[in-house]
């Protein structure tokens, strides 16, 4: 039998080998006909009655499954929507913000930099609803949670993985341009002698980061596309996803590095000089070990998943 409790053939057929295999065995120690008589009604009522009885187990599991399957819809469409709403709720307070800096910045009374800032969160909040809204719609045709894996498949003909990732793109792409404006001014300002060189790579960071982070959203959206037109597998595809990832994390990582070696150098001069602590050097000391090993996680972690990559089976 089947996990729905349904009959298939092959239990039926030993059913009804076993319930002859009786009336056999009662024709012999009996050996009088009325005996089988008597009993083989019996028994062949026995048999209507098992595999009635697993017909209705099954439709009552399929039953219960379906109630089930529409109370975890209901509740997944549910949440979907309050999510939505509160997205709604956020952008309609960042609008009205944006809309007062916005007659501000006309008036000469804020700088590009402050409206800049409003801006981008602005178009955060619009990307927010519209991811949302996709969630929403993902779930109501589905009746499932949004699935946001490169290998999920197509709902109802739309690619949901792909249009959310597209709704991430915009805000990504405003946040990397405003850190480049920002940057350019620090170059000037260290070009003229005011700022360091320190600073500049300090303030390099977080726009890395960034910058990473969309190069790592675009390729993603390109491992879909491979996915969809068949030419990555779903294991592939995952896993090109996880490397992804995995690189950017690592890329992140080194320079991290960077930065701590920078300070621990600076920190033994100081402590060499008498100027820093025996305390501050240990802080410099641990960080940099932190930092390091932080580094080879990542690359321990590249190498476990290009050996899985490796691995694959090829069609």
């Amino acid at each position: 039998m089947n996990s729905e409790h349904t009959p298939n053939p092959e239990f039926v057929d030993h059913l009804e080998w076993e319930l002859e295999s009786i009336l056999r065995r009662q024709d012999a120690t009996s050996g009088t006909p009325s005996a089988v008589r008597r009993i083989r009604p019996r028994l062949v009522t026995m048999l209507a009655l098992v595999i009635v009885s697993m017909f209705l187990g099954g439709a009552g599991t399929y039953a219960a499954t379906r109630q089930f399957d529409s109370h975890a819809a209901a509740l997944y469409i549910a949440r979907a929507e309050a999510t939505l709403d509160i997205a709604k709720s956020q952008l309609q307070h960042v609008a009205q913000e944006f809309a007062r800096m916005q007659g501000l910045a006309e008036q000469g009374l804020v700088t590009s930099r402050e409206f800049r800032q409003i801006e981008t969160q602005y178009v955060n909040a619009e990307a927010e609803v519209e991811a949302r809204q996709l969630d929403l719609d993902e779930t109501t045709l589905s009746g499932k949670a949004p699935n946001d894996t490169l290998a999920a498949p197509l709902v109802a003909g739309r690619d949901f993985v792909t249009q959310r990732m597209n709704a991430r793109r915009r805000p990504l792409q405003m946040r990397l341009q405003m850190m480049n404006d920002q940057l350019e001014r620090l170059q000037s300002l260290v070009d003229d002698g005011v700022a360091s060189e320190r600073e500049l790579r300090v303030a390099e960071v977080p726009m890395l980061a960034v910058f990473g982070e969309l190069t790592e959203l675009e390729k993603r959206v390109d491992l879909r596309a491979a996915f969809l037109a068949g030419e990555l597998s779903p294991a592939e595809v995952e896993l090109e996803g996880m490397r992804l990832s995995a690189a950017t994390a690592r890329e992140a990582a080194a320079r991290h590095l960077e930065l701590v070696a920078e300070q621990h150098n600076r920190m033994a001069d100081l402590a060499q000089r008498g100027v820093a602590s025996d305390s501050e050097l240990r802080k410099a000391n641990a960080a940099l070990v932190a930092a390091k090993k932080q580094v080879e996680l990542a690359d321990l972690e590249l190498r476990i998943i290009d050996e899985k990559l490796a691995n694959l089976p090829r069609e």
